[in-house]
């Protein structure tokens, strides 16, 4: 029964989810100087190496690790946070804000937004593979339901990411448009529903 309300919440997830998504993308054209397609180019050489090369999951679970201790006051939540905070794409921020403060050079932002892209689509693919795994039944409900909620609550977290590295506070923009998006997505999806009886 607990399976079942989950799936169906996922279903009702699914245009909110899509409009996290697009709107997180959207998001991205804020970024100066083209810096967006060093990010996206970071997630496909992520891609690239996991798919040709090596699944990184020691590198990804040492990560989580660190997260999980760090949040071993909220446990048993802490799992779920490990789940929806990139600890590397969180270190690249920092080492960003750091380097920029010393340093005002146009290819340490390239390479670090390349590093963004790969760490960030990197926590999202190994937590997926690590939730997909945990779960037992075929149809997997459960997966499906927390990895709706974990793409939603990334793409805050990682909007949120980049206001610290462009040091602009743009989120309530972010929130704004997400809000908007996620309504017109819903009223697309129930008039498609109607169209249909």
């Amino acid at each position: 029964m607990w399976d079942l309300f989950k799936f169906i919440l996922f279903v009702l997830l699914i245009p909110f989810v899509g409009a996290a998504v697009v709107n997180f993308y959207d998001h991205l054209a804020v970024l100066p100087n083209g810096f967006q397609h060093e990010l996206i180019l970071g997630a496909y050489i992520f891609a690239l190496v996991f798919i040709f090369l090596h699944k990184l999951e020691p590198i990804y679970e040492f990560g989580q690790n660190i997260v999980l201790k760090c949040f071993q006051f909220a446990s048993p939540v802490n799992k779920a946070i490990s789940c929806f905070f990139p600890f590397y794409t969180f270190l690249i921020c920092i080492a960003f804000v750091v380097l920029n403060r010393f340093f005002k050079n146009e290819n340490f932002n390239a390479i670090g937004f390349y590093i963004f892209g790969f760490t960030l689509l990197m926590h999202v693919v190994l937590t997926a593979q690590q939730v997909q795994n945990g779960e037992k039944p075929i149809w997997k409900p459960n997966y499906y339901f927390s990895m709706s909620c974990y793409l939603i609550t990334l793409t805050l977290v990682c909007a949120l990411f980049l206001d610290l590295i462009l040091l602009k506070f743009q989120f309530p923009s972010f929130l704004t448009h997400l809000y908007l998006l996620t309504k017109k997505y819903y009223i697309w999806t129930v008039k498609k529903i109607l169209l249909l009886k």
